[in-house]
């Protein structure tokens, strides 16, 4: 349930226009600023909640942000990811913030039933797609939290990682990880189950067989999710020894993204990226993926990057969030395919 910044207005099943029209100005002149503002239908109840853009901005937790911001921008593209067909022409496919949002309260059931609640760990093995936003956020809606890992690290990682967390369950992407971790389970640490997002239905352990059960299934309150509570806890690359896990509360998450809409003011408003930093990063996880979600953008989620130069001509992204090295190879491609010429002036170090 939001819980609005603002104001509620319970037990009215219908509003007259231009009583409403009055309240809303009323809320302006009241707070002083001029922000869109949204009287917003729960089908669930009799009640109509005010949505603002400031509720969005205004929000403490990143549960808050995920409700506030699916019903605030429920109609707008979010999340596209590529579909390659038999012919190998490839597209992007777009889901709403409203259809992710339906993901991530089926998800919060699917942790339920494996026995995933306040303060227990998630390992999660992929690169970006659309499951690992969900999953992120169906967790911290329980007061669980995510321990990222990437495809490309070692299994050695991996099991270090999942024991030194107390990891209570993994999402693996591939069936290829799934193979490999599925063995965990009341074997390393505190594991108790495994999902794999790309298994087929038939599979017991299938996302896709989960989100299916539990599709008709009551919905699940979403937890007392304070600002202090840890939502992620990224490890680091362990270069200097074993991976050390830096635990980033909602506060720190939040506080960024208030920082970055100051930085940047607006500019991150109805924008569309191609999203090929990885969000298990706190680069790619707070300046794109919650940043974006906070102002209403959307994201075309690129997790080859072979595909990087195909997906811009694509998406027609209107911002790129990268790193120095990530764009001088960018240039490179793109003066190999026949572009523009490279820039000699460029630095070569990626600094």
């Amino acid at each position: 349930m939001i819980r609005p910044t603002f104001l509620t207005l319970k037990n009215i099943t219908y509003i007259k226009k231009s009583f409403r029209k009055d309240l809303l100005n009323v809320i302006k002149t009241f707070q002083g600023i001029n922000f869109p503002i949204r009287a917003i239908h729960d089908d669930n109840s009799s009640k109509k909640t005010i949505v603002t853009e400031e509720t969005v901005h205004s929000s403490k937790t990143l549960v808050e942000l995920i409700n506030s911001s699916c019903i605030f921008n429920k109609d707008k593209q979010l999340f596209g990811t590529m579909n390659i067909a038999s012919d190998g022409e490839k597209s992007f496919d777009w889901i709403t913030y409203g259809q992710f949002h339906k993901l991530v309260e089926n998800f919060k059931k699917v942790l339920v039933h494996h026995r995933i609640g306040h303060n227990d760990k998630i390992a999660i093995i992929s690169n970006n797609r659309v499951e690992w936003a969900v999953a992120v956020y169906a967790a911290n809606s329980l007061g669980a939290i995510l321990v990222p890992m990437y495809e490309a690290q070692t299994e050695k990682d991996w099991t270090y990682i999942i024991k030194d967390s107390d990891s209570k369950m993994i999402i693996a992407a591939t069936e290829k990880i799934y193979e490999k971790v599925r063995t965990y389970v009341n074997q390393l640490g505190k594991v108790e189950s495994v999902l794999c997002l790309d298994a087929p239905g038939d599979l017991l352990s299938s996302y896709k067989r989960w989100m299916d059960i539990v599709d008709k299934e009551p919905s699940v309150p979403s937890a007392n999710v304070t600002r202090d509570m840890i939502s992620v806890i990224i490890y680091t690359s362990g270069t200097t020894g074993n991976p050390k896990g830096v635990e980033l509360s909602h506060d720190n998450i939040c506080s960024n993204l208030k920082g970055l809409k100051i930085l940047w003011s607006g500019a991150l408003s109805n924008n569309r990226s191609v999203a090929f930093l990885p969000w298990a990063h706190v680069y790619g996880q707070t300046a794109e993926l919650h940043s974006f979600i906070a102002v209403g953008s959307a994201m075309g989620i690129v997790s080859n990057r072979e595909y990087i130069l195909e997906s811009l001509d694509l998406v027609k992204p209107t911002m790129l969030l990268s790193v120095p090295a990530l764009f001088n190879t960018l240039n490179l491609s793109i003066s190999l395919s026949g572009g523009k010429e490279t820039n000699q002036d460029s630095p070569s170090n990626g600094e």
